[in-house]
């Protein structure tokens, strides 16, 4: 069926690799896919209506370790330099 694998046997190539490996292959799938037909194989398996917008802020990880050491409790118990 491709990648020198004849039908629908278990493949060598994959048999060697751990289960993540098909993981990572469907998340690059996912990214090709347009989001209609992405929709169309999410609903078959989870409810629509239980999935909600990414609300994460697009923030540099050190613009988080700084607002995380603004906010963080121990940040006021630090003496000051």
């Amino acid at each position: 069926m491709g990648y020198g694998c004849p039908g629908p046997v278990v493949c060598p190539i994959w048999s060697s690799r751990g289960d993540e490996y098909v993981y990572y292959m469907l998340d690059d799938a996912i990214d090709l896919l347009p989001e209609g037909s992405l929709v169309s194989v999410v609903k078959k398996y989870i409810r629509l209506d239980d999935l909600r917008p990414d609300t994460v802020e697009r923030m540099s990880l050190v613009d988080r370790v700084r607002r995380f050491e603004r906010v963080s409790p121990a940040s006021t118990a630090r003496p000051s330099t």
